[in-house]
């Protein structure tokens, strides 16, 4: 009988250490894979963009950005433009990353694709933002300006000669 319930009381210790060794792996694991990765300034701006624009999240936006965000108001406004558009319009937005190059050390240039659609008709436009980061315990996003558009429109194209 005392030997029983040795083999009982071992056998439900082991069974413990391997429920805690396996809590602590599933914890480890489960931190790793939702960490913030902050150690690449491309990938922190597009989260950034992602939480903001895409998800509008603001919360989870701000844990990319510095303390101070004032720099950011032009890219909040733009998603609260666009919000609103959705709105009035009934439209959905969709706002896609394009290209996103380092410009030096601390920069981020961005070309936004912003589809806003209502399933018969979609709207297409492209905007190309410039981002400046600090690196403050891994890259953050301290301000965002929009630059002036580059591509030709019908006033500045040259006419033709026939």
């Amino acid at each position: 009988m005392h030997r029983l319930r040795r083999l009982l009381l071992l056998g439900l210790g082991v069974a413990a250490a391997l429920a805690l060794i396996g809590g602590v792996t599933a914890l480890l694991s489960y931190n790793q894979a939702t960490k913030i990765d902050r150690s690449v300034t491309t990938a922190v701006v597009r989260q950034y963009i992602e939480e903001l624009l895409v998800q509008r999240d603001n919360d989870r936006a701000s844990l990319f950005t510095c303390a101070d965000q004032s720099g950011l108001r032009s890219l909040v406004e733009l998603g609260r433009q666009l919000e609103r558009e959705d709105q009035i319009n009934g439209t959905r937005t969709q706002v896609i990353p394009a290209r996103l190059t380092e410009s030096g050390k601390s920069k981020v240039v961005v070309d936004l694709k912003i589809n806003q659609g209502n399933g018969l008709h979609i709207d297409r436009r492209s905007q190309t933002w410039l981002f400046v980061l600090e690196d403050d315990d891994g890259w953050r996003v301290c301000s965002a300006e929009q630059l002036p558009d580059s591509s030709p429109n019908p006033s500045t194209i040259p006419p033709t000669r026939s």
